[in-house]
């Protein structure tokens, strides 16, 4: 008999009308509605704002539309309207800010993307103004009960004005200023604190003096809609359109073939020491344990950069550009160091080297959080990553080594000197309020007092004052001969030789392509590399660079004021102009295909918004480096779409993302950062709400191993990985897979975790859109409130994946400008899981059945398998109704994924495909399936009558191994590609699972039932 579960229970122009300025064409909608009298913003009268400012003029948008559904090809009709103002007193402004609302109706919830750095957002969650961050760049709002959802998307307009949303008080103290200007004002509303603190401000600026304005159209798109998901996939259409398609949707551009194969990437593997013969090592040992990678991104380090000389830091130096030894001691990313035989160089990194090896900005500050500052000196605890210390090379070691000994303490003493400096700098620089006295002191003493000293000791340590000095590859990646690849059997140990003429680079990547890699791409950052282009090299002196130093606006100083005294602020970035840096484009992506590379990662975006002096503002310089790096990829490479986009998360960039359709969707992965890795599960889920709509979401590159002494780190990324949509790649050393490292001894490399992603092809299983929170998580912090659960939704050609993640324990603080543990020991969650999380999935199986005659429209019901987890096991299969629950209690880091499909019934015949087993996202593999009569035989196309007639099912499915199936009855026979099959039947919850061989590759399914006895 088969088993159900029950359940139920919650988880979780202006207007020509003077009362209000209505956004509805039909009765079936939500009426959003601004009024003119009251100033209230409402939803079918319901106020969701109120005291909305006066220079804000509503205009009914009629054409809003959700994606396409099988139900409706054309979307479905979404109330929406923009939000235009003009200043009150007519002032040309180049920052202006407006009360969008002065409070916020009881019971409203809202989750929004807001930048927590210069260069990325984070989900911020709250019920009133002043939760709402600096720089928020997307809203999602609840009304009280789930009656409804309005979604806020802050445009680009005409003329480089880029809004945003903030509850800082600032802003609202700056909007009732301007807002006294009108001749109407309220000259009695309050200014006191509480007044200020529940004002929300729509704030417009372009970053330019020189570009002002006293009025602005369309600054804000909002939409409301009965469902969360439609009404965000409205509001990013009308923002297109309202923006002049400056940016294109991810459903109406191409999807790279990068997004549907294994990939590896060189930079947490090697940071800037990549050689080519450490990626022939990375890309062997992932070929060698069954998952070879077909995609590789050479990360930074292949560029030639050099640091500015000595005389520009000290102008009294007349030292000129420095000489061989100088450049060697600062110009770490060029040397030629050499990744020795395989293997051996992954497994002789320390903790504190592979920290050491990072620049000494963002990603090395995030390896030193307050949890984490000691780790050089903690490589001896349990809490330490405990990899394979080199006596030869690591302090601690070296210490007890005889010959070393003095080495060895004065490293460990500088490394505490440094540690203690770290702990000093986080707990009380880095984030000193912006505008306060202290911070102004601080940047004073960066830009003005001390600014020779700093720019030449970031040349030296950090590569965040490095500049590129030619196009060509550097010295490392030029050297040809020696290992000439895995596959014609010459050893990592060979001797390399110079080419007598011409560039070794085109021979690096054949060498890699050898190994089975179809896709090679190349980073470099949006300016060149972290400090533009040397102004003083003969290899860059055509692009004409000029030294900039960025100057952001108070909404990032405010979320980042540590910026004031950023190495890039401080030492200035080599830009030019839009034209010349196209130029620079087309020079270094023509040198890149020359050698076979065929695609690019472009890193660094988002400091463009304080480079726009004399260019029109932040916005419109964006618009212009965008529209001239995307014609340089389609003109160089063999496919326009090859381009990941990262460090990305302004709207300058995101809304000028026209033909590119990937981007990275959070923060950086930090592996030695334990504190960090949850909050990354939150981060790329919560973003892809947003940026979902734009790009195919990059969840970005993870270990398969387990990092920062943490077991389970590198499985939790995996299922991450897998309902998210998104590319999988990772960035293990070589011979450094899914291993969990408890002493200084390494356990064998296993790629369990990677082969539930990956097929011996290289080919995985990658879910249709990007994935979401589910409705009942979308408005809790999962990371820190205590009691819920994440579950992340997706949908695959048939059917659906449901996650489910326990990431409490850790959060991202905005106070403190770091990662923050909150506990070490999470306490249990309870996830409740439920057909309907899966958004879409029940239209789907309508659409199906009624496409296939069968009369069982309105009594669908759903098998449910886990596919991975802690209490994954066997073949356990569900059968659910629609409005069924089932519940699952998740310790810390603890994790689900249950496939989801809709049965199909013909005549007293129950059946459908689930899941490949041994996959995490084994649905994905199930691309069509189909149940029908016997050839020949007359029978019920619904749910009743047949008499226990036969029924044919059939299945196109791609991969190896085991297909698992329900079938209320046994089968007669299987079949797999025309031969019978073996297949095991349990008749106690119907688990049909059947052998479709070792055979990588689509198969064709074929049960047949007849004449059997009914479960």
């Amino acid at each position: 008999m088969t088993r159900r579960s029950r359940g139920g229970g919650g988880g979780g122009g202006a207007s020509s009308s003077a009362a209000a300025a209505a956004a509805s064409s039909s009765s079936a909608l939500l009426r959003l509605a601004l009024d003119a009298k009251t100033r209230d913003l409402t939803i079918d009268g319901v106020a969701l704002f109120r005291g909305v400012s006066r220079a804000l003029v509503a205009t009914p948008f009629a054409h809003a539309r959700s994606a396409p559904s099988p139900a409706h090809p054309d979307g479905r009709a979404v109330a929406a309207m923009t939000l235009s103002f003009e200043s009150p007193d007519g002032t040309p402004r180049s920052r202006h800010a407006h009360a969008l609302a002065r409070s916020f109706a009881d019971g409203v919830r809202f989750v929004a993307c807001s930048r927590c750095k210069l260069w990325w957002m984070s989900p911020a969650w709250g019920a009133a103004a002043r939760d709402v961050p600096s720089e928020t760049q997307f809203m999602l709002f609840e009304l009280e009960g789930g009656r409804g959802y309005v979604a806020l998307v802050p445009t680009i307009a005409e003329g480089g004005f880029r809004s945003t949303l903030t509850g800082h008080r600032a802003d609202a103290a700056i909007a009732r200023a301007i807002e006294r200007t009108r001749e109407d004002a309220d000259e009695d509303a309050d200014d006191d604190d509480a007044a200020l603190d529940s004002t929300l401000s729509l704030v417009t600026e372009s970053n330019c003096a020189e570009c002002a304005t006293a009025s602005v159209k369309h600054a804000l798109a909002m939409t409301a809609c009965a469902c969360p998901f439609r009404a965000v996939e409205a509001a990013m259409a009308m923002a297109r359109d309202v923006m002049s398609s400056s940016f294109r949707l991810r459903r109406e551009k191409t999807t790279p073939p990068t997004t549907d194969v294994f990939g590896w990437c060189t930079w947490d593997a090697f940071y800037h020491q990549v050689t080519p013969a450490g990626i022939e090592e990375g890309v062997g040992s992932l070929r060698d344990g069954g998952t070879p990678p077909r995609f590789v991104i050479i990360d930074d380090g292949w560029q030639s950069v050099q640091a500015r000389s000595i005389s520009h830091w000290f102008p009294y130096d007349r030292v000129g550009v420095p000489d061989d030894a100088f450049k060697k001691q600062t110009d770490h990313i060029s040397g030629d160091v050499d990744v020795g035989a395989a293997g051996a160089e992954s497994r002789d990194l320390a903790a504190l080297e592979a920290m050491d090896r990072m620049p000494k900005g963002d990603a090395r500050a995030h390896a030193h959080e307050l949890h984490e500052h000691s780790l050089a000196l903690r490589v001896k605890t349990r809490e330490a990553t405990a990899v394979v210390v080199d006596a030869a090379t690591h302090p601690i070691a070296a210490a007890a080594h005889p010959k070393r000994a003095a080495r060895g303490v004065l490293s460990l003493l500088g490394a505490s000197l440094a540690s203690g400096f770290e702990t000093v700098y986080w707990r009380g620089i880095h984030n000193v309020p912006y505008d306060s006295h202290a911070w102004r002191a601080l940047r004073f003493a960066a830009q003005c007092v001390f600014s020779p000293v700093i720019r030449f000791a970031f040349s030296a340590i950090s590569c965040f004052n490095h500049r590129v000095s030619g196009i060509e590859a550097n010295i490392k990646f030029q050297l040809d001969g020696g290992p000439v690849g895995l596959g014609e059997g010459v050893t990592h140990g060979s001797p390399r030789k110079k080419r007598k003429r011409g560039d070794g680079f085109g021979r690096v990547v054949e060498r890699i392509r050898r190994l089975g890699v179809e896709h090679v791409y190349c980073w470099h950052a949006l300016f060149g590399y972290w400090g533009g282009l040397h102004p003083n090299e003969p290899g860059t002196a055509r692009f004409n660079p000029k030294m900039r130093y960025p100057r952001h606006t108070p909404g990032v100083m405010t979320v980042e004021p540590s910026q004031a005294w950023d190495p890039i602020t401080v030492g200035g970035v080599g830009a030019t102009s839009p034209e010349d840096l196209e130029a620079f484009y087309r020079e270094l992506h023509a040198y890149l295909a020359s050698a076979g590379v065929d695609g690019v990662k472009v890193d660094g975006q988002a400091i463009v918004g304080g480079l726009g002096q004399g260019h029109g503002g932040g916005p419109a310089l964006a618009g212009k480096l965008h529209r001239a790096l995307e014609a340089s990829v389609r003109e160089n490479f063999p496919r326009g779409d090859s381009l990941i986009n990262c460090m990305c998360h302004s709207t300058e960039n995101i809304f000028h993302f026209e033909s590119s359709n990937l981007a990275r969707v959070s923060d950086d992965f930090y592996p030695l950062n334990h504190a960090s890795h949850t909050v990354h599960i939150a981060n790329v889920a919560y973003n892809s709400v947003f940026m979902g709509e734009v790009v195919i979401p990059d969840w970005d590159m993870f270990h398969s191993h387990d990092d920062a002494g943490r077991r389970g780190t590198g499985a939790l990324h995996a299922a991450a990985r897998a309902v998210g949509g998104c590319p999988v790649y990772v960035s293990d050393k070589p011979d450094n897979h899914g291993a969990f490292y408890l002493t200084l001894v390494p356990v064998r490399p296993h790629f369990d975790v990677l082969r539930s992603l990956v097929f011996p092809s290289g080919r995985v299983l990658r879910a249709k859109l990007p994935g979401r929170p589910t409705r009942d998580c979308l408005f809790v912090d999962v990371t820190r409130d205590e009691r819920t659960a994440l579950k992340v939704w997706n949908v695959n050609a048939r059917g659906g994946v449901l996650a489910c993640f326990n990431i409490q324990g850790a959060h991202w603080s905005r106070e403190r400008g770091v990662y923050a543990i909150d506990t070490d020991a999470p306490r249990a969650v309870t996830a409740t899981l439920r057909v309907t999380d899966v958004v879409g999935l029940r239209e789907a199986a309508r659409a199906e059945a009624t496409a296939a005659g069968r009369s069982d429209v309105e009594e669908l019901t759903y098998a449910c398998k886990a596919t991975g987890g802690a209490k994954h096991g066997g073949t356990k299969i569900s059968i659910l109704r629609e409005e069924d629950a089932f519940a699952r209690e998740l310790e810390g880091k603890a994790w689900e994924i249950y496939a989801i499909a809709p049965v199909m019934r013909r005549g007293d015949v129950e059946f459908t495909p689930i899941a490949l087993e041994g996959m995490l996202n084994g649905g994905g593999a199930v691309a069509a399936t189909s149940l029908s009569a016997p050839k020949g035989e007359e029978g019920d196309g619904g749910g009743g009558g047949g008499g226990g007639g036969g029924a044919i099912g059939v299945v196109s499915v791609y991969g190896c191994g085991a297909l698992a199936c329900y079938a209320n009855f046994e089968p007669t026979r299987v079949s797999v590609d025309g031969m019978r099959t073996t297949f095991s039947y349990a008749r106690d919850d119907g688990a049909l699972v059947v052998n479709i061989g070792t055979a990588e590759g689509t198969h064709d399914v074929r049960v047949e039932f007849g004449g059997a006895r009914r479960v």
